[in-house]
C-alpha cells in the first residue's frame, strides 16, 4: 500500500504538494470514489484518477520498458513548458510512468512502467538497487582524485541532508581541467549528484546513468533514443 500523494508523484503526475492540493479541491478518486490526504491504494488493484483522467486501469496487463533516454528529455509525463518528454519515445499502447528522474540534461537508463506498486519497489532506498553513473566534470577547485573519492563515499552534506555516493569505482583524468567519475548510488535525492559536485568545487559536464538494479546499458545495447520492453524478471 502507498499513500495516495506519494503514489501520484512517484507516477511523475505532479508533486506530493500538487498533489494534496488535487485531492482539497476534489480532483481525485480511487475507485470512483473521492480521494482524501492520506488515503492509501494498491496501484495494481485500486483504479486512480485525476481531473477525470485515469492514471491506472487497477488490474490490467503489465508492461516494462526500458529507454536510453537522451539529453533534453524530461522524465514526467507532462510539462508546462510543453518539454519532451520521455513517453514520447516508447511505443506502447498503455499509460505508462517513468520510475524515478533522469533530468533533462541527463543521458542513459530510465525505467518506464504501469506497475506503480513494482516502480515503488525499486525505488525506495530500503531496498539498496544500485544505480550506477560516470560522470564527467570540470574544476572549479582542483583537489586530488583521492579526496574527491574520500569525500563522495564518505558523504558531502547538502542542503541539510548527509549525501553520498554507495561507492566510487574510479577517477580518471581527462584533460588538465576534467575528471570522469564512475561511481553507485543507492539513495535518489533531486539532481544528487549534481549538487554534490557542486559543493566539491565540480561543474558536471555530462552525466550518464549506465546501470540500474541488473539492467546495463552496455549489455542492451541501446542506442540514444531506442527502447524495448522487458520482463520485471530483467530488471531485479
Amino acid at each position: 500500500m502507498v499513500r495516495i500523494n506519494k503514489y501520484l508523484s512517484e507516477m511523475g503526475v505532479c508533486s506530493r504538494r500538487k498533489a494534496d492540493v488535487l485531492i482539497d479541491n476534489g480532483q481525485v478518486y480511487i475507485n470512483n470514489r473521492l480521494a482524501t490526504k492520506g488515503s492509501q491504494i494498491d496501484p495494481a488493484v485500486d483504479v486512480v484518477s485525476v481531473e477525470g483522467k485515469k492514471i491506472n486501469k487497477g488490474k490490467e496487463d503489465l508492461e516494462y520498458w526500458v529507454l536510453h533516454k537522451p539529453k533534453g528529455y524530461i522524465s514526467t509525463t507532462c510539462d508546462e513548458k510543453g518539454r519532451k518528454s520521455v513517453i514520447d519515445l516508447i511505443k506502447s499502447r498503455k499509460r505508462l510512468y517513468p520510475v524515478g528522474r533522469l533530468d533533462a540534461d541527463s543521458s542513459g537508463l530510465i525505467i518506464l512502467t504501469n506497475d506503480g506498486e513494482f516502480a515503488n519497489k525499486l525505488m525506495h532506498p530500503s531496498h539498496n538497487h544500485e544505480k550506477r553513473y560516470l560522470v564527467r566534470a570540470k574544476y572549479f577547485r582542483k583537489n586530488s582524485n583521492g579526496w574527491i573519492k574520500s569525500k563522495f563515499e564518505g558523504g558531502i552534506l547538502v542542503e541539510g541532508t548527509n549525501m553520498k555516493a554507495e561507492k566510487v569505482y574510479s577517477i580518471e583524468n581527462i584533460s588538465p581541467q576534467e575528471i570522469q567519475i564512475d561511481l553507485t548510488l543507492v539513495t535518489g535525492y533531486n539532481r544528487q549528484i549534481r549538487k554534490m559536485c557542486d559543493k566539491i568545487g565540480l561543474g558536471v559536464v555530462s552525466l550518464k546513468r549506465t546501470k540500474i538494479a541488473k539492467l546495463d546499458l552496455n549489455k542492451l545495447a541501446l542506442k540514444s533514443g531506442e527502447s524495448k520492453q522487458i520482463l520485471k524478471e530483467d530488471i531485479l
